[in-house]
Formats: structure tokens, sequence, C-alpha cells
């Protein structure tokens, strides 16, 4: 059998197509091959609601990803080498407890309050991509000291305490959060960050953290709470990517001009 083999943009990691007809046939020669992490794809040969109790007789295997709905995910607790983990989806069914993933890295996930609990255990994680986190602020996220790469969207965040424990941290993404006013702990990091993103983030009441990231290298900025001013971004000095596309109080853009940065001026709805 030949694997039908992927590598992930994200993680740089080589994954495999499972094929539901033949799981155990695909496994071991995968295994052999030195292939630990597998795709669930209807589009490539899994089943849609297909059982995936398979991990249960396959406790080595290191990375899934679950791309079909009506899942239950439950037996994913039995991959405690599990270092890459992909549940996006609203869809799945069954009970996660993070605590059994120490080893995690890569983790993309719809977060369910009701079925999913311990992430406060998974301190090895680098990267994070979580959808429909309903907490107020990060402060779950405080034992990951070697996270470096945070993705939120479509989130019930009022603030970011927490973000200040994150040693490692250098990419923040946050996506839709019409509740968010208080980014001030950033200012406490903002040595480390190099990427910032914030869109339809709309009561953002200051940006005075991110004028502080020296360090910038990439500052994107739409569909949100207006600048007072955009001066601050001639101390960039590392800057190599922009787009401001919020209002600007004072008027002054010229910066925005010397800089070439794409600037747009945008309404800001409710």
């Amino acid at each position: 059998m030949e694997l039908n083999l992927k590598r992930s943009i994200d993680a740089d990691i080589l994954f495999a197509h499972l094929d539901f007809n033949n799981i155990d046939e695909c496994l071991g020669v995968a295994k052999n091959q030195g292939v630990t992490n597998f795709i669930l794809n209807p589009m490539f040969g899994w089943k849609e609601g297909g059982r995936i109790d398979f991990v249960e007789r396959n406790p080595w295997i290191e990375g899934i990803q679950i791309v079909a709905d009506d899942c239950d995910v439950s037996p994913l607790n039995y991959l405690r080498k599990l270092k890459y983990l992909s549940v996006p989806g609203n869809k799945y069914k069954g009970e996660l407890d993070f605590k059994n993933f120490a080893d995690l890295k890569h983790l993309f996930v719809y977060w369910n309050k009701k079925n999913y609990k311990g992430i406060e255990n998974c301190e090895q994680i680098e990267n994070l991509f979580m959808w429909r986190w309903p907490f107020k602020d990060v402060s779950m996220f405080s034992s990951m000291k070697n996270l470096n790469n945070l993705n939120l969207f479509f989130s019930s965040l009022e603030d970011l305490n927490g973000v200040e424990y994150l040693s490692a941290i250098n990419k923040l993404k946050i996506y839709s959060a019409p509740k968010l006013s208080d980014i001030s702990q950033l200012e406490k990091i903002s040595s480390k960050i190099t990427k910032i993103y914030f869109e339809l983030c709309w009561n953002i009441k200051s940006y005075r953290s991110v004028e502080k990231m020296i360090n910038l290298q990439s500052l994107y900025i739409y569909r949100c709470a207006s600048l007072d001013c955009v001066k601050f971004i001639e101390n960039f000095n590392q800057l190599e990517y922009a787009y401001i596309g919020v209002d600007v109080l004072d008027g002054d853009i010229e910066i925005l001009k010397k800089k070439k940065i794409e600037y747009k001026k945008s309404t800001l709805y409710s």
C-alpha cells in the first residue's frame, strides 16, 4: 500500500491520510515508515461519522487531524503521546480531558465548554488556535511557558489577563472579540511580540501597549476601535508589514505614506 502523504503548513509535520476501509493496513505501513500523524478526511478515504476507536489500539500515534463531522472524539483520550491535535469543528461528540495530553505542542480546537476540560494542563503547547473561547481572559493559558503563537477566533474575551505569563509568546492574533476592551497586559511582554493582529475588536479602549512593541515585524489592525494617532509606528524599526484599517482620529497619516503602509479608513460597526 502507498500512503497518501501531506505535510502541514502550520507545523511542518508529515501526515498520512487514513483510509477508513483499510485502517490497520494504513497504520502498519505508516508505522514502518516512521509516520505517526494522521488525517481523517472524507475527501481522502475517511468515512463521515466513522468511529475512531482504532486509536485505543495504537497509542504510539502522535498527531490527529479530524476534518470529518459527527465524530465521537472521546477515544482520543487514549493517545498519551499526542503532540498535534486538530478538532476545529463544532459537531463533534464525546468528552476530552486535556490533562491526558501532557506532550501536546500544536492544538487547533473549537472549544466545547461542556465536554472539554483541562486545557491548563497542556504546558508544552507552542501553537494554539482556538475557536469560541468562552472565558473573559486568557489566564487559563498562563502555565504554557512554551506558547509562542496564540490565535483566538470568535471569543468572549474582555481583557488579556494572563498573557503576561506567556514568556515565549511572539505572535498574537485575535479575530472577532467584540467584548475585548482592555489589552494593557500586553505592555508587560511588549518587547517579545513580533506579530500582532486585531480584527473585529470594536471596544479596545487603548492601544498604548501596542505602541511599546519595539520589535514588531507585522502589524494588522482592521475593523477595530479607532487609533488616536499612528506616529508611534515611526519607532518600529523592524516592521516588515503593516495594515491599518481603522480611523486615525488626528487625521495625520504621513508616517503611513512614508513607510508605504496600506491604509483603509474604516467605519466602526456596532
